[in-house]
């Protein structure tokens, strides 16, 4: 049916159609008819979010630390406090290896030499502690070594023998050697000697006189230097006959038993060792005494011992 209206239309892209009409009767106004969207005509893609940048990731092999707990010292183990050197002179490789295995496990630090010759070297060079010296030796022998030592140290000295012979055992005691052991070798007593003797060369010795020094006729004793000085010339002597000589000066005039200066000087397990106290005593006559064969200083006590007399016997 004819209306005399108006009809009319308005499309825009992407939003819809607008379709707008008037009618000729009063009063009448239609509304705008809501607008329909537009179908898509292409498929939306969703944005693909971009990829990380690539990570490289670096590792490192972890480090370990094992730690190896002590053993604990067994009583053939026990470690020397004084950590000493030891200067083996032996040209037996078998006997070598066994004293430096011997002396490495409680704590000693071990030099060796072969031969005669590269021990007084190495007795010049490295101040060792002690020296365990060895008789038979290819080129000097041991009593020779030991001489010769003695001319620029008074280092202890321990022989070792390969028999008990009571030649041997004085020969190495009057050329200069502190102590001696007979081979084969036990390690309790290799160990006891040589704490003994480093004890010995150590250790201050206790003072049993007030007076800072002796002096008897031409013989003078500082105790506090331990300086032996006879006829105005001082005297070397080794840790044995300093302490041998001490006993006697502190004791002037008295007479000490061969078993009091055993237990004085050397100590416990040298009970009935007298063959150590008459090598010393004879030494000592032989740096002291215008004669030895008469000595006038280092009595004897025949039966007894021995004594220093004083300065009112020496007179007499």
């Amino acid at each position: 049916m004819a209306h005399a209206g108006r009809i009319w239309a308005e499309s825009t892209p992407g939003i819809g159609t607008k379709v707008t009409f008037t009618l000729p009767v009063e009063g009448v106004v239609l509304t705008e008819a809501p607008r329909l969207p537009t179908p898509a005509t292409a498929p939306i893609t969703a944005p693909v979010p971009a990829a990380p940048p690539p990570v490289t990731i670096i590792t490192t092999p972890a480090v370990q630390t094992i730690s190896v707990p002590k053993p604990k010292p067994t009583p053939q183990q026990i470690t020397d406090p004084d950590s000493a050197t030891v200067l083996v002179i032996e040209d037996d490789h078998s006997m070598k290896t066994l004293l430096e295995t011997m002396l490495k496990t409680v704590g000693y630090k071990v030099l060796y030499a072969l031969s005669g010759s590269i021990g007084l070297q190495l007795a010049a060079t490295e101040n060792p502690d002690i020296i365990l010296l060895d008789i038979s030796l290819p080129d000097v022998n041991g009593f020779d070594v030991c001489a010769r030592i003695r001319e620029f140290s008074s280092v202890p000295v321990v022989m070792i023998t390969g028999h008990k012979s009571d030649k041997d055992v004085v020969k190495g005691l009057d050329v200069g050697a502190d102590d001696y052991l007979i081979k084969p070798v036990n390690k309790a007593e290799l160990l006891a000697r040589v704490r003994a003797n480093l004890r010995r060369s150590r250790v201050p010795i206790e003072a049993a006189t007030t007076e800072p020094s002796l002096k008897v006729g031409d013989l003078m004793i500082d105790f506090a230097q331990r300086k032996v000085t006879m006829r105005g010339k001082n005297i070397k002597l080794t840790p044995i006959e300093y302490k041998l000589l001490y006993n006697l000066a502190v004791n002037t005039g008295r007479v000490l038993t061969h078993e009091q200066l055993l237990d004085k000087v050397w100590g416990v397990g040298y009970e009935g060792e007298r063959q150590h106290l008459w090598v010393n005593i004879s030494r000592l006559r032989r740096k002291l005494e215008r004669n030895p064969s008469k000595p006038e200083y280092i009595a004897t006590e025949p039966g007894v011992g021995y004594y220093l007399p004083s300065p009112d016997q020496l007179e007499s």
